[in-house]
């Protein structure tokens, strides 16, 4: 029985070794196309899970943390651009489609059941975006509403949808809360002519569903008369960005101390809700060379301190450790191999 004993430790521990557990996963772009990669909470084991001629983005864990969603661009670089909705494992294997091509897809989100995958598309040159959700039983698309949605996210109670709203403009956008089946739309942030135009973006239910993260830029309106007598209106940022934490019950802000030129492209909650996890790119580098270089960074909320993990964007994090294989050795958790000795 010893022996048996020994033999089991010896084995665990080679394969502890040979396995990583990923709990962020995100997507890196070589500017030809995008990849998705994973690697733990502190920035190493870093591994590459998708590597073909299609371009991967917007990866989101399962609710159980057994695949993952993402878009997945199928004919890169011939000026098409249409992306769909698949769902692999976490090692990346057994990848499969499962949306229809409907517009380019802008964000995506499980429910916290893991049953279904709400996503919103646009198609280029139409500012009308449509949220879409697929039951993921029988594969079945279809659309809940068609409005100006951007980012979004499902609350962990699955009542409600928040999204990010232009209210049918370009000037200053919003967030919304919308019912689970698309109905009851209601404003949550409202435009302040005191602080003048910005975007509200990028927002996350926190875990136990009293908190909302999310950022907030300043924007510079640009008006341009045409030659027909119309005029053409749009917006860039003016360089100040910050990232909030919002109560749900009493509205009130917690601002982090996150360099205010880090232009964010996701943000996520991070180990209960003592981090957040965020992607951003530096705006003063980027008004010089013109040239984004994403970086995946982890804010303590109690020090304020940000902790550089990688370069890449669109990290969403799992609190439960995903085994993740090396090429050509099989995955394998730790429940597993216990419920397979008990047995």
């Amino acid at each position: 029985m010893r022996t048996i004993q020994i033999l089991l430790c010896f084995s665990l521990t080679l394969l502890f070794v040979a396995t990583s557990t990923a709990k962020i996963v995100f997507n890196v772009s070589d500017h030809i196309n995008s990849s998705i990669y994973v690697m733990d909470d502190v920035g190493g084991n870093i591994k590459r899970i998708t590597d073909n001629t299609n371009s991967d983005w917007k990866p989101r864990w399962s609710p159980n943390g057994r695949q993952i969603a993402f878009a997945r661009d199928t004919t890169p670089n011939d000026g098409s651009v249409k992306p769909y909705v698949y769902i692999m494992n976490t090692d990346g294997t057994s990848a499969r489609q499962i949306s229809n091509y409907t517009g380019y897809i802008l964000d995506l989100a499980f429910s916290p059941d893991g049953k279904k995958i709400i996503y919103n598309t646009t198609l280029l040159g139409i500012r009308l975006i449509d949220l879409n959700m697929i039951d993921l039983d029988n594969i079945q698309p279809q659309v809940l509403t068609g409005t100006h949605i951007y980012h979004l996210d499902w609350s962990p109670d699955g009542k409600q949808i928040v999204y990010v709203n232009d209210d049918h403009g370009v000037i200053e956008k919003n967030l919304w809360l919308v019912d689970a089946d698309g109905e009851n739309s209601i404003t949550w942030t409202e435009p302040d002519p005191e602080k003048g135009t910005m975007n509200r973006l990028h927002p996350k239910w926190s875990p136990d569903g009293k908190k909302l993260l999310y950022t907030e830029s300043d924007t510079i309106v640009k008006i341009k008369e045409l030659e027909d007598g119309r005029r053409s209106i749009s917006t860039q940022y003016a360089g100040s960005f910050r990232y909030i934490i919002q109560n749900i019950d009493d509205r009130a802000i917690q601002i982090l101390n996150i360099p205010d030129n880090f232009a964010p492209i996701s943000v996520d909650w991070m180990d209960g809700q003592k981090y957040v996890l965020f992607c951003a790119y530096d705006f003063d580098e980027y008004k010089i060379t013109h040239q984004t270089h994403p970086k995946i960074y982890k804010y303590d909320i109690a020090s304020e301190e940000v902790t550089f993990l990688a370069d890449g964007s669109n990290a969403d994090w799992h609190g439960g450790a995903m085994s993740v294989s090396p090429v050509g050795k099989h995955t394998l958790r730790w429940g597993e191999l216990k419920e397979s000795y008990i047995d």
